[in-house]
C-alpha cells in the first residue's frame, strides 16, 4: 500500500519552496511518491523545486518531475500526474499551498484502518494578515457531500482528500481536459458518486493560500466562464448517463446556475441576453438555492422575469458600495 501526491506546477515560484518543504518534511517517510507536473511554467518554479529537493536526499527516489513541452492547463497537468502515479491512494496538492507535517501519515493510516474510499481533512484559509479555519461535520455521506458540493470549499476541493486509486481506474475517471477552472469539482463530484465510505479527520492539515495573484480562481474573465459552462455540461451528462440526474436534480441545477452567474453579476463580463438564454431551466429554482444570498435571489429573480434594468441597477449599486448590503 502506498500514497501518490500530485502537484501541478505553473507560475508558483513565490510559493513552491514552501510547498515542497512541507511535502518533503512529511512524517510519512516510506510508501509515498511525489509527482510534480511542470506545465511548461515560464518562471523559476522548477529550479527552486529542485533546490529544495537537494536538501532532502532521502526523497530523491520518491520524486518524479514530469515536463509538458507546452502549457496545457490545470486539468491536463493533473491527468498527466494521474498517469504517472503508482500509489493505492492519491491526493492532489496545489503548488501555492502547504500542509502540516503529519497530514499524509494521519490520512493514510485512517484510510488503511477504516478501509475507506476517501479520507478528508479540514483546512486553514490563509489571507496573509489573517486566517480562517474551515471544518467538516464529524460525519458525512457521499450523497450529502455531492448535495452540498457546488459552492462549498471543503467539499468541492481535491487537495484535502486522500482518494482510493480504484475509484479513478475502475470508472475511468480523469479531469475534463482543456480547462483551468472548476477542475476540482468536475473530478471530485464524479469520484464521490462512486464512493462508498468517507472518513473525516477533524484537523486543519491543509493551508489554502488566498494570496496567489496568478490563481485562475481569482480572475473572472470570459475564458473562466466558458470553462465553468463546459464543466457543468459534462457533470450533467455524467449524472444522466448514470441514471442519477433526478436524484441530484437541484444540485445539478445549481451547478448550471453557478456556471453562468458572472454573466450577470460581474460588470466586467456582463452579458444579460446570454445569461437569460443559458440554462433557463435554472430560473425556476432560484429561491430553492439555499447557498444564494437574499440579495442574489432578489436580483436574479428580477432579471429572470425580464426586469433586467432594475436588476443591473441593484447590482451596480451593490458594487459601488463594496457589496456591504447585509442580506
Amino acid at each position: 500500500m502506498s500514497v501518490s501526491v500530485i502537484i501541478p506546477v505553473y507560475k508558483v515560484e513565490k510559493y513552491i519552496e514552501r510547498c515542497a518543504e512541507s511535502l518533503f518534511a512529511q512524517t510519512l517517510t516510506e510508501n509515498v511518491e511525489f509527482v510534480f507536473v511542470d506545465d511548461a511554467t515560464p518562471d523559476n518554479s522548477i529550479p527552486l523545486l529542485k533546490a529544495v529537493l537537494a536538501r532532502y536526499p532521502h526523497r530523491q527516489s520518491q520524486v518524479k518531475i514530469i515536463p509538458h513541452e507546452q502549457n496545457r492547463g490545470n486539468a491536463a497537468a493533473r491527468n498527466t500526474g494521474l498517469s504517472h502515479t503508482e500509489g493505492d491512494y492519491i491526493i492532489q496538492i496545489d503548488g501555492d499551498d502547504w500542509i502540516e507535517a503529519d497530514m499524509l501519515e494521519s490520512m493514510y493510516r485512517l484510510a488503511i484502518e477504516k478501509k475507506a474510499d476517501m479520507v478528508c481533512c479540514n483546512c486553514v484559509e490563509e489571507f496573509g494578515n489573517k486566517r480562517r479555519t474551515v471544518e467538516f461535520p464529524a460525519i458525512i455521506s457521499p450523497e450529502e457531500m455531492i448535495a452540498q458540493m457546488p459552492s462549498n470549499l471543503l467539499y468541492s476541493s481535491l487537495w484535502n482528500k486522500l482518494i482510493k486509486r480504484s475509484l479513478y481506474s475502475e470508472h475511468n475517471i480523469k479531469c475534463f481536459e482543456n480547462i483551468n477552472n472548476w477542475v476540482d469539482i468536475g473530478l471530485i463530484i464524479r469520484l464521490c458518486f462512486f464512493t462508498r465510505t468517507i472518513e473525516i479527520i477533524q484537523k486543519a492539515f491543509y493551508h489554502y493560500n488566498r494570496e496567489n495573484e496568478n490563481s485562475v480562481s481569482k480572475k473572472p474573465n470570459s475564458r473562466r466562464i466558458e470553462d465553468m459552462i463546459y464543466c457543468s455540461l459534462e457533470i450533467n451528462r455524467f449524472f444522466v448517463k448514470n441514471g442519477a440526474d433526478k436524484k441530484y436534480n437541484l444540485t445539478l441545477k445549481y451547478i448550471s446556475y453557478l456556471a453562468k452567474d458572472r454573466l450577470l453579476y460581474d460588470k466586467s463580463v456582463r452579458d444579460y441576453r446570454r445569461w437569460k438564454a443559458l440554462f433557463p431551466e435554472t430560473h425556476a429554482h432560484i429561491w430553492q438555492f439555499s447557498q444564494l444570498s437574499l440579495f442574489k435571489k432578489i436580483t436574479f429573480s428580477l432579471a429572470a422575469c425580464g426586469y433586467n434594468r432594475l436588476a443591473i441597477n441593484l447590482l451596480n449599486i451593490r458594487a459601488a458600495v463594496g457589496g456591504k448590503f447585509n442580506i
